[in-house]
Order: C-alpha cells, then structure tokens, then sequence
C-alpha cells in the first residue's frame, strides 16, 4: 500500500527520526524532466521501498523518505533504482543522506542530501539547460545548467 504523499517533508523527516533510530533522505531528479518519467520514478520508489513516504520537490525531483534505512542499504537502492533507470534509458541524479550518521536534526540531513544533488550535478557530464528549483518547505535551492548553487 502508498503511503499518501506530505506536504511538509521536513516535518516528516523530524518525526522519523524521533521514531526510527536511522533512517535515509534520497534527492532524486529525473535528467531531462519529463513528467511520466517522474511517475516511472515514482512506482519504482515504492516497488523497491514500500514503506517510503515521497514529496514532490520540484518539476522533476522527487525527496524520499526511508525510515528504518542504514546508510548501506539505501546506497543499494541507489544502485538498484540506477540500474532499472539505465534499462529504461533515463538519466537520475541521486542526492543521498542518513541519519544519524550525516545529520542530527531534519534540516542537516535534507542539507546533506542536497549538498549530494549538487555534487551529482557537478559530476554529470552533459549540460542540463535549464536551472531547477528544489524547495523542500522553506529550504530553496536553485540549481544552474551545470549543477551550481544559484541560490539558498
């Protein structure tokens, strides 16, 4: 069964961690931002990871939620989403972080993973076009063609 998408993702995020003693935060941006590529990323989401809960971030990217997921296992799912993404010939850009090994707080770990994003779209080699906005409840980031940080 989904679990219904939140409105207030850091919200969620604090309440995890109260609850879970680890738990991980995966950024996901579908490159180039198409729609159904986004619900394909979606379905995936949760076929890998039932008990996820998601967030719409933005056009194209999606902010998942895993409670209960080490560091390890969510480098897996990173893994596992990446190889059924190349069969179906997209491109994600994966940010990823965890409790409470790269935050203590919900704002540090969705900084981690955004910080992650970034370095995913530093490290992509083709040009992205067009800046893309994250908003994660209050934190705005917006990101240039070649994964800079516009703003904060």
């Amino acid at each position: 069964m989904r679990e219904a998408q939140v409105e207030d993702f850091d919200g969620s995020v604090g309440e995890a961690m109260s609850r879970h003693a680890c738990g991980a935060v995966l950024l996901l941006e579908v490159v180039p931002p198409w729609p159904l590529q986004v619900l394909w990323l979606e379905e995936q989401l949760h076929a890998l990871a039932p008990g996820c809960v998601l967030h719409h971030a933005g056009d194209s990217v999606l902010a998942a939620l895993l409670p209960e997921v080490g560091l390890a296992e969510a480098y897996t799912l990173n893994e596992r989403l990446a190889h059924r993404a190349l069969v179906h010939r997209l491109q994600v850009l994966v940010g990823l972080a965890s409790w409470p090994v790269q935050g203590s707080s919900p704002m540090d770990v969705v900084a981690a993973a955004a910080a992650s994003l970034l370095d995913a779209h530093a490290s992509h080699q083709s040009q992205l076009g067009d800046e893309v906005l994250i908003d994660l409840d209050g934190l705005s980031v917006a990101l240039g063609s070649a994964g800079e940080l516009l703003t904060g």
